[in-house]
């Protein structure tokens, strides 16, 4: 799902009111259609499980709060799916919306028709991202299948960044700071 270029506006310095709650809203939405979807797929005889929009910190065990990683990855099965890349943020990056989406994912054993996977980043010279986020966490290099997070992006420092801006400029610090993908020129419309 596409968030709101208007609510991304401001992003450019650190996260708004207008991005959380459009995160928010997203998330909402998107877990909404998950379940519809899933009831769906079930009522037509086959198996579908919903894996939530995003993950709430308090939910994860100690592993998560070492990693900030959870097993499963929508952007990997997005980039399976040949939906996009993982861009230099490593987050997905799209041809038509760039990094400004937010995804959802509905495990079936439903026969489905897929796209080519993406096995490499096509980002670029391109440093946007690496340029102007606030914890200097994105490394700028190019993403390809198998690379680590961690030759992306330092998720600690970015973690630590992302809380204090959210809770200075925002009052929570449960969400993403939303700079590298407010500032992502692909897709942009």
């Amino acid at each position: 799902m596409e968030l709101d270029s208007a609510a991304l506006a401001g992003v450019r310095d650190g996260p708004t009111v207008e991005y959380y709650e459009e995160y928010k809203r997203a998330n909402r939405a998107l877990d909404e259609i998950a379940a519809r979807s899933a009831d769906h797929i079930n009522s037509l005889g086959h198996t579908a499980e919903v894996f939530p929009a995003t993950i709430v910190d308090s939910s994860m065990g100690s592993d998560y709060q070492k990693t900030l990683s959870v097993g499963f990855q929508h952007k990997t099965a997005a980039t399976r799916a040949g939906l996009g890349w993982i861009g230099k943020s490593a987050l997905l990056v799209t041809s038509e919306f760039g990094s400004r989406v937010r995804l959802v994912t509905v495990f079936t054993d439903m026969p489905l028709n897929v796209a080519t996977p993406i096995t490499e980043g096509r980002c670029g010279d391109c440093r946007a991202c690496s340029r102007t986020c606030p914890a200097g966490a994105i490394k700028g290099r190019e993403w390809r299948v198998g690379l680590p997070r961690a030759e992306l992006v330092d998720v600690v420092a970015c973690r630590a960044k992302m809380r204090h801006l959210l809770l200075e400029r925002v009052g929570v610090e449960d969400a993403v700071c939303g700079v590298c993908l407010s500032v992502c020129p692909v897709g942009v419309r």
